[in-house]
């Protein structure tokens, strides 16, 4: 049987006229459900908000597409762990589509950030991944089966092995199913300069899978990762598809808020409200740079208010802030609606994403959808795919990495700028978001890149 990937447009358009298609959408995921978190997190959430109006579109045009989403479970005691009721009407969503919902056997008892190594401490061991591949590739195997064909979309390296497993199976059983590894970060990446070789090996292997079997892809964040794959592994550009991240406007979180709700929520958190703020937030890991925030606001001391959240704090942190000595408030959470509010404060004139070799970063996303008439101004810094999201100057500011007096050079230049400038940054900073960073054209523009029926119907899409 020929499968639906590879045929041409005009075929496509002509099969759409005959017999309606029916597709499987299959997400394996680290974090998102029962497990906060970060990118990976806000990455499915915003995939299943978005997808009921993607799936409502495509049915206008005779192509049917479900849902499945399956995760690693986490402890009922993990610091992480997401509120059952929030997990729950997640899942529901995902149903209300036609879908479901499964778990996936990892090897860790419910700890998945727990088994860590000295390499990568927020992966765990690289034991697990072949445990949490092989499950996840089993689950949608017995997914796709029940639809005319399906697309993998493995999350992060601790699914990197399952394009291989389930496109060596779906051959064996003659099921129409494309595989894509969708890369977050690498061994390369945040590893060096000593990689850890067992995952060096897994990457790889995946990597080179996809110029083996012509039904596997890799999934690109951004430009930098793109050129990343191709330049340290080796990958062949054909086998690379975009599978960019985005913003999901359309729910809750990017509402606007009362100025007096805001400053009720920052004095219950004791972040000072008569000052001006300047916002970072992230994974208590290294590559987040989340101290650079602190030393460029001691080069400006008593310009700017600095504020972090971070979970798990890192110790680091809080001992650079005794030895600086600054002022700043350092939040040892994952609270979205803080975050969102921080973001929307009137005071709040900088948020800074300043991490080395950021894979993309879907922070710089959130921070101009939410900013508005009266949120800060973005500040990046210059390496991974963080200045590709940045016209300098005109949606926002790029910073030189690991570099404090440049960094506080750019927070006293957004200070000083007449707020009729501000808002023209503001405003264009929320068009590049609309015009580049929605889920939903994010979603749509991976679909039509591996689905010719959806690239026929083109411009007819209506979300």
């Amino acid at each position: 049987m020929k499968s639906i990937f590879n045929i041409g447009i005009e075929e496509a358009k002509d099969s759409l006229k005959e017999r309606s298609l029916d597709i499987a959408i299959i997400h394996l995921v680290l974090e998102g459900i029962n497990s906060g978190g970060g990118g990976n997190a806000t990455m499915i959430r915003s995939h299943i908000d978005a997808y009921p109006a993607i799936k409502d579109a495509l049915a206008r045009h005779n192509i049917n597409i479900t849902l499945y989403v399956a995760e690693i479970p986490i402890a009922k005691d993990h610091p992480a762990r997401e509120p059952q009721d929030k997990a729950n009407e997640r899942i529901q969503k995902i149903k209300e589509m036609g879908g479901e919902f499964a778990y996936l056997a990892d090897y860790t008892f419910g700890r998945p950030l727990g088994a860590v190594s000295e390499w990568s401490p927020q992966l765990g061991l690289v034991e697990c991944w072949k445990y949490a591949s092989a499950s996840g590739s089993t689950a949608a195997i017995n997914w796709v089966k029940n639809h005319d064909a399906g697309i993998l979309f493995a999350n992060d390296c601790m699914y990197a092995m399952s394009t291989i497993y389930a496109s060596m199976a779906a051959m064996s059983l003659g099921l129409d199913l494309i595989c894509c590894w969708t890369i977050h970060t690498t061994a390369f990446l945040h590893e060096s300069p000593i990689p850890n070789p067992e995952r060096l090996m897994v990457e790889s292997a995946a990597i080179h899978w996809a110029k083996v079997y012509p039904n596997v892809r890799l999934g690109s964040i951004s430009s930098f990762m793109e050129q990343h794959l191709i330049k340290e592994y080796g990958a062949r550009k054909e086998t690379i598809i975009p599978t960019g991240n985005g913003v999901e406007l359309d729910i809750d979180l990017y509402k606007q808020r009362d100025q007096s709700y805001i400053k009720k929520q920052l004095e219950d958190h004791n972040i000072p409200t008569d000052r001006p703020l300047a916002f970072s937030w992230g994974r208590g890991v290294s590559y987040k740079r989340l101290d650079m925030l602190l030393k460029a606001c001691k080069e400006i001391e008593g310009r700017v208010h600095p504020v972090i959240m971070t979970y798990p704090m890192d110790a680091t942190l809080l001992q650079l802030k005794k030895e600086l000595p600054v002022d700043a408030s350092l939040i040892e959470d994952f609270d979205q609606e803080l975050m969102a509010c921080l973001l929307q404060w009137e005071r709040t004139e900088i948020s800074a994403i300043l991490s080395f070799g950021e894979p993309c970063g879907i922070t710089p996303m959130e921070i101009r959808a939410l900013a508005g008439n009266t949120g800060p101004i973005l500040v990046v810094s210059d390496t991974g795919g963080l200045p590709e999201q940045v016209e300098d100057g005109i949606d926002g500011f790029i910073t030189k990495q690991d570099n404090p007096e440049d960094i506080a050079r750019k927070f006293l230049k957004i200070l000083e700028l007449p707020s009729e400038k501000k808002v023209l940054i503001r405003k264009k900073g929320y068009q590049t978001i609309l015009s580049r960073y929605t889920c939903k054209g994010q979603i749509i523009n991976t679909l039509s890149t591996l689905i010719p029926h959806i690239r026929a119907i083109g411009e007819e899409i209506k979300i």
